[in-house]
């Protein structure tokens, strides 16, 4: 019988209806052997419990507590992973169709990170998209974007060897990690696979949280690099991309202008 290589790890929390979607595409893949799913529940109300009960025959680990957050959680799930890798699949996101892991174990993983694409799926559920991580992992995209957490395989040594997530970021300690682990020179390996479909009602996602969002990601960029680094990857970049972007939208106007006034 061969290893699990990937533990796929899901926190929830009363979200009974987005667990059993989430269960059941794990549990529907057709190279399933290969993998182990755990579940880390926040000491749900709604039923999620009995989600859990249901399907518990599909689940390598689960636990039911109270804990501090999503990272909280998500650390939880690391302690009690066994395989190589960690994918995180939270509750309401699923694996993109049941080949994903097929599809993902038909390449050979031998890198630290080993990133796909994402499906991203409105809050209505209406409308989903294909999102694409760059081919290349670098330092001018990860100041300014970051790794989908539901589109990477984490080797799970690079918690033992870098630690696990720091719980004083509340909403972005994965960027937190993800520069740290870069900083350091780990290897990342871009593959042509579409590893899930991401739910826009995250935390994340909540237009809430976005100045708190961008509030985490400036201390862990200051945690990590210099100001003239900032400067020539983030800055700059930055600055051209508004331009640029400023570009397309004066040029889009005048069209619409114009072809209007020709009407």
């Amino acid at each position: 019988m061969k290893n699990k290589v990937i533990s796929i790890v899901t926190i929830n929390y009363n979200d009974k209806v987005g667990l059993e979607r989430t269960l059941l595409s794990v549990r529907d893949q057709d190279d399933s052997g290969q993998i182990e799913h755990i579940i880390i529940d926040a000491g749900s109300n709604d039923g999620s419990f009995d989600v859990i009960q249901k399907y518990s025959d599909g689940i390598s680990f689960w636990a039911s507590e109270p804990d501090r957050g999503i990272y909280d959680g998500q650390n939880k799930g690391i302690r009690n992973s066994t395989c190589n890798y960690i994918l995180f699949l939270n509750s309401g996101d699923v694996l993109a169709n049941k080949n994903t892991i097929s599809e993902i174990l038909s390449y050979k993983l031998d890198a630290d990170l080993v990133y796909g694409n994402m499906l991203i799926e409105s809050q209505n559920t209406i409308k989903v998209r294909l999102g694409k991580q760059p081919t290349k992992m670098t330092l001018n995209h990860l100041l300014r974007d970051t790794i989908w957490h539901p589109a990477c395989l984490i080797r799970r040594d690079l918690f033992e060897k870098f630690g696990l997530y720091d719980l004083s970021f509340k909403i972005a300690a994965d960027y937190e990690f993800w520069l740290k682990i870069f900083s350091a020179g780990v290897s990342s390996k871009h593959i042509p696979v579409t590893f899930s479909k991401f739910n826009m009602e995250g935390l994340s996602s909540d237009p809430k949280n976005r100045f708190r969002i961008i509030t985490e990601r400036k201390q862990a960029q200051s945690r990590y690099f210099s100001r003239i680094t900032l400067l020539l990857h983030r800055d700059i970049p930055g600055f051209f991309w508004s331009l640029q972007l400023l570009a397309k939208r004066t040029l889009y106007r005048i069209l619409v202008f114009a072809k209007l006034k020709s009407a």
